[in-house]
């Protein structure tokens, strides 16, 4: 919905700014954290599946707390619920 109106972000900027810790994020920490991820499932069963499928992002929220600072708000919070009903 972003790239509909382009004057809503500019996107491409910080990439041509500084590329290399962007480049060197998305490929060591989002597709290689990926393969591993796929990689486990290979020796994991379909209950530890399931149950790490639901728990990820609510593991990111606690995560960017303690890392970044970032408050749990209400949303996060039902979203997070949610995840288990």
């Amino acid at each position: 919905m972003c790239l509909i109106n382009p004057t809503s972000r500019n996107l491409i900027t910080p990439l041509k700014k500084d590329p290399y810790p962007i480049v060197i994020l998305s490929v060591f920490g989002i597709a290689f954290g990926q393969f591993l991820f796929h990689w486990a499932l290979d020796f994991a069963s379909v209950l530890q599946v399931a149950t790490m499928v639901t728990i990820m992002p609510i593991g990111v929220v606690f995560v960017a707390c303690i890392i970044e600072g970032t408050k749990i708000i209400p949303p996060k919070t039902i979203s997070g619920i949610g995840a288990f009903l």
